[in-house]
């Protein structure tokens, strides 16, 4: 004769079916929910891959990929200097790291239209100066406090925190082409404030931080907290939410 449950022993058994019941629904019915379920928006995606393959080159030479003139007298772009960790590795070994990227040789390669430099919905957006309209564009520019000169050569010197620093984010004027050096912007002068700073067709500019977490951050953000994580090193505090 199998024993009869007790009271107690039916109402966790009860309380697991429900449990199970409401997992389940969840996991079909509210967004982010269960594996899988969040979808994070197309230009985060490439923020994030931007962010990954710069990561990837410290790991690999111990610093990051610092525009400085090699020794032919050439400076590769940052854009330039991620490509192998960005499924692109073949096209920077066809690059001529001894000529311009705008010379005779390497033209052609730099007019690529690379997949994940552009801005979902807006490759229309071609490098902005007249002579360059042929070359592929990036319409995602570099913190110049981390990558310009003057700015930081590893992460570890980024002694603000890396999820106090923003890294990259979106531009929307002056376009460049991936190519081309001195692709940088300071978020000090604003967002969507000026042709030459971080900026979106709307009012929200996406952005990510060096420990690759991303959001979009809003035209009016507070001017401190804005100064607070445009710099790696500079000691300030981030007292607001952002």
């Amino acid at each position: 004769m199998e024993p009869k449950p007790t009271h107690f022993g039916w109402r966790i058994a009860k309380f697991s079916g429900v449990l199970f019941v409401v997992l389940m629904l969840g996991k079909f019915l509210l967004p982010g929910v269960g594996p899988g379920r969040v979808k994070r928006p197309p230009v985060l995606n490439n923020l994030r891959n931007i962010t990954i393959a710069t990561l990837s080159v410290e790991s690999q030479s111990h610093h990051l990929p610092l525009e400085t003139e090699n020794e032919s007298g050439v400076t590769l772009s940052w854009a330039t200097q991620i490509l192998p960790n960005f499924d692109h590795a073949t096209l920077y070994r066809k690059i001529d790291k001894s000529s311009n990227w705008d010379s005779t040789k390497n033209e052609k390669l730099y007019q690529t239209f690379i997949q994940g430099f552009d801005y979902p919905g807006q490759k229309h957006l071609a490098p902005s100066n007249p002579k360059y309209k042929d070359y592929g564009p990036i319409h995602f520019s570099a913190n110049v406090h981390v990558l310009g000169s003057g700015g930081v050569t590893s992460i570890n010197e980024v002694t603000d925190g890396t999820s106090n620093t923003m890294f990259f984010g979106s531009i929307i004027e002056n376009i460049p082409p991936w190519g081309q050096s001195g692709n940088f912007r300071d978020p000090t002068v604003g967002l969507n404030k000026d042709p030459n700073g971080f900026g979106n067709p709307h009012s929200e500019i996406p952005v990510i931080f060096v420990d690759c977490h991303s959001t979009f951050l809003s035209e009016d953000i507070d001017e401190k907290v804005l100064r607070a994580i445009a710099t790696p090193n500079g000691g300030e505090k981030v007292e607001s939410e952002f």
